[in-house]
């Protein structure tokens, strides 16, 4: 049913949890190359229908900022499954 290939270009993120929920027997078989081929920034938006929409932005960077200080931010990676050098 599963045949092989030798190569993947594909989110980095998405294919580890896919391998690390459905498949972790191979994640000793696969190699995740540097440089990337492309980096894609995230960006997370408020409508600004919303009345106070610069208050939930406000709140959400802080929020950001705050976890990633505390090392909350790299702990929920590392539940995940995810670390900085996967």
């Amino acid at each position: 049913m599963w045949k092989r290939f030798d190569l993947l270009a594909d989110e980095k993120l998405g294919v580890l949890h896919i391998i690390n929920t459905r498949f972790p027997d191979w994640r000793h078989e696969i190699d995740i190359l540097e440089p990337p081929l492309q980096i894609n920034e995230l960006h997370v938006i408020f409508s600004k229908k919303i009345s106070d929409h610069q208050k939930i932005t406000n709140n959400f960077n802080q929020g950001l900022e705050e976890i990633i200080a505390d090392g909350a931010f790299d702990a929920l990676f590392k539940e995940y499954g995810f670390s900085q050098n996967n």
